[in-house]
Formats: C-alpha cells, sequence, structure tokens
C-alpha cells in the first residue's frame, strides 16, 4: 500500500512487504558488500606486484650504498645545506631592517623568483 501526500514523486510505503525489493535494506546491504569484496581482490590482486617492486627498489638502494657513493652523495648535501644556511641568513639580515625598501627586494629576489617593474 502506497500513501502519497501533495508530492507526486514522493512515495511512503506503510509496510515493509510493500517496498519493492530493488529498495529493501538487505539489497543495499548485499550490494555494499559485494563492493567491498571488489576492492579486498582487487587489493590482493595488486598486492604482489607491488611487494616485488619493493624489492626492487631495496636492491637498486643496497647497490647504491657503496662507500664512494655515500661520500658524494654527503658532499652534496653538506653543500646544499651551506648554500641554504647562507640564504638564511641573508634573509635574516633584510629581515632585521626595513623590509620594504628596494634593497630589501633586491636581496630576497633571487630567492623567491620575484621581480620588480620599475
Amino acid at each position: 500500500m502506497v500513501s502519497q501526500g501533495n508530492d507526486s514523486d514522493v512515495k511512503v510505503y506503510v509496510s515493509k512487504r510493500d517496498i519493492p525489493w530493488y529498495q529493501r535494506d538487505w539489497v543495499w546491504g548485499t550490494a555494499a558488500l559485494l563492493i567491498l569484496l571488489c576492492g579486498l581482490v582487487a587489493g590482493w590482486l595488486a598486492k604482489p606486484q607491488l611487494v616485488v617492486r619493493g624489492q626492487q627498489a631495496r636492491g637498486s638502494a643496497a647497490q647504491a650504498a657503496s662507500p664512494e657513493a655515500m661520500r658524494d652523495l654527503l658532499r652534496d648535501q653538506e653543500a646544499t645545506n651551506q648554500a641554504l644556511r647562507e640564504q638564511i641568513a641573508r634573509l635574516e639580515t633584510v629581515m632585521q631592517g626595513d623590509i620594504c625598501s628596494s634593497s630589501a627586494l633586491d636581496a630576497v629576489a633571487p630567492i623567491v623568483g620575484a621581480t620588480r617593474s620599475h
């Protein structure tokens, strides 16, 4: 039995037996479980590929971890760190003065990529 109010698109069912099968709660629950199951199966099928990729990445990292390569990487990182320390020191100096001056903008422009139109 369907009870209709003023809005003809809205249907209110008086008993559960009147609800169509495709709108019943067990249908929605079953559909949700099937979607979850599909996701689990897809994840399970993709997992071996992810494990293999992870093992390959660890193997290549171990090859690159030779003492000479590590020293080169450390030297490069120290040079990068020193350049960053110098930029920070320049910016701290600028921040102690008038930050709205043109000299402050000139000091910051190479770091932040700002351009000033004259």
